[in-house]
């Protein structure tokens, strides 16, 4: 009988250990995919700012060669 009761005590502990270790790992993957959505926010402003200054160069150009 005694011998039941720690093995459910260890199962039960192994159990909790277990998802303590997930929730952790889904933290961790959360964050990094924050991380990765915030990089690509960057790239894609980025992006957006060398093509508005293509665009301004372009229309300086147009400008330019009316005149």
């Amino acid at each position: 009988m005694i011998t039941v009761i720690i093995l459910l005590l260890i199962a039960a502990s192994f159990a909790y250990y277990m998802q303590q270790r997930l929730k952790i790992r889904r933290e961790q993957e959360h964050e990094r995919r924050i991380e990765r959505l915030e990089n690509l926010m960057e790239l894609l402003k980025k992006q957006n700012s060398d093509k508005e200054d293509e665009r301004s160069v372009a229309r300086d150009d147009d400008k330019n060669s009316r005149s």
